[in-house]
């Protein structure tokens, strides 16, 4: 056990709070119990705080624990360290998982981290996660379907799935696809880091500091992403921000080339979809099939290859986004 002064943001103050793991569980994640509040800390700082499959399983199961301990009136999590509350999950270890012939047991932490995200936007004590620095994928997927979402002025939010050969999961689509125009389209098919103004714009978090401007910068952007991300063909998104006049624009066009070309695709089609989906529980399982889909057969391996091992450029499938056949795209999806 480890006993550290922690601060939360107000009404909380400095504690003197005794972290333990959870009994015979890993040391990536403490709990604790202190004024009917149970404190989740990750502690993996040196990774960002990015998920690992046990970790995902000890969060799950303290959280059904106190859903019924009488000592708990709310619960707050927070990452440790001073670069973020999480970076995603241990896409590493996915990976490794896929080249060990192992595809299944990524499926299974892609699905057993969306079942966390569901249980937390269900739960019947208010859950507040702390969005401060990097909230990415995963991360983002803890702090987005809390109850009380703070973000701090710092924070650097996105769904960045599109670069590493994946797509926007997490429920994150159904979040996205609510977001003012196509704001949401923009951040799911290029991935793009958001502040935590523009995080509050498009609906992935709730209140801010006060000392940060309250203006969403994105906002200002809204008339040629509005014309460019329309409609559900990536290849004609991509030719309208790379013909428009904004130098923004076209700076995005090229982002945009940059991604998965597969990945774009599904992500397109998943946020099309999950526009129509009324319940979380239902896209959090559209997305573990996408997801288990995607393990045996994407560009997950080598964009995941490129980004964080060799960080090199990534040579994906297809030359451009133009090539995905359609039928491809639909084969991921149930």
């Amino acid at each position: 056990m480890s006993t550290c002064p922690i601060t939360f943001p107000a009404p909380y103050h400095v504690l003197m709070v005794t972290f333990a793991p959870r009994p015979g569980g890993v040391d990536e994640v403490l709990f604790a119990v202190a004024d009917g509040v149970g404190h989740v800390l990750l502690t993996r700082p040196r990774a960002i705080n990015s998920l690992s499959h046990a970790m995902v399983g000890d969060l799950a199961a303290t959280l059904i624990q106190w859903r019924a301990d009488p000592r708990i009136d709310e619960v707050v999590v927070r990452g440790a360290g001073e670069r973020g509350l999480c970076a995603g999950g241990d896409i590493k270890a996915a990976r490794a998982a896929i080249l060990a012939g192992e595809p299944g047991k990524a499926a299974r932490f892609w699905a057993d981290e969306y079942a966390l995200f569901g249980l937390i936007a269900a739960y019947p004590k208010p859950v507040e996660v702390v969005m401060a620095g990097v909230v990415m994928g995963g991360g983002l997927g803890l702090g987005m379907h809390a109850q009380r979402r703070p973000v701090s002025p710092d924070a650097r939010l996105a769904m960045p799935e599109t670069g590493i050969g994946f797509f926007p999961d997490a429920g994150s689509t159904q979040v996205l696809a609510r977001a003012p125009g196509e704001l949401g389209t923009y951040l799911a098919l290029t991935g793009a880091v958001v502040s935590a103004a523009d995080a509050i714009a498009v609906g992935l978090a709730d209140d801010i500091d006060v000392r940060e401007p309250t203006t969403a910068p994105l906002l200002r952007e809204r008339e040629w992403i509005d014309a460019c991300f329309a409609g559900d063909d990536p290849g004609a998104i991509a030719g309208r921000l790379e013909r428009h006049t904004a130098n923004r624009a076209r700076a995005c066009g090229e982002l945009l080339r940059s991604r998965s070309p597969l990945s774009v695709a599904i992500a397109l089609e998943r946020i099309r979809r999950a526009a129509g989906e009324t319940e979380l529980d239902e896209t959090l399982a559209v997305d573990a099939h996408v997801a288990a889909a995607m393990m045996h057969d994407s560009d997950f391996v080598e964009g995941v290859r490129a980004t964080v091992i060799d960080r090199d450029t990534p040579r994906w499938r297809h030359a451009r986004i133009e090539d995905v056949p359609r039928d491809a795209v639909l084969g991921y999806f149930p």
